[in-house]
């Protein structure tokens, strides 16, 4: 996925992407450096790979037993951003 640059003062809802503007050029350079640092891909890829084969167990374990639903987002009606239009 490409980089994606606003500046939410002036364009909150963010439609004017600013990260092709050369002149904002070096703000998505220092913000994809800051991402990246300490960037671990290898780490990442094991950690992903561990949890979907933990998925294997986990999922039918949930399916057998229907463990008590005890954790869950409290959404609320004004946090849906979805265009109801």
């Amino acid at each position: 996925m490409p980089s994606q640059l606003f500046n939410l003062t002036h364009d909150p809802d963010e439609m004017n992407d600013l990260s092709g503007s050369t002149e904002h050029a070096h703000i998505v350079r220092d913000m994809t450096e800051l991402v990246l640092k300490d960037w671990e891909p290898k780490t990442i890829e094991k950690k992903i790979r561990e949890q979907t084969e933990n998925l294997a167990i986990t999922i039918p374990w949930a399916e057998n037993t229907s463990p008590a639903d005890t954790i869950r987002w409290d959404l609320k009606p004004e946090w849906d951003y979805l265009d109801k239009t």
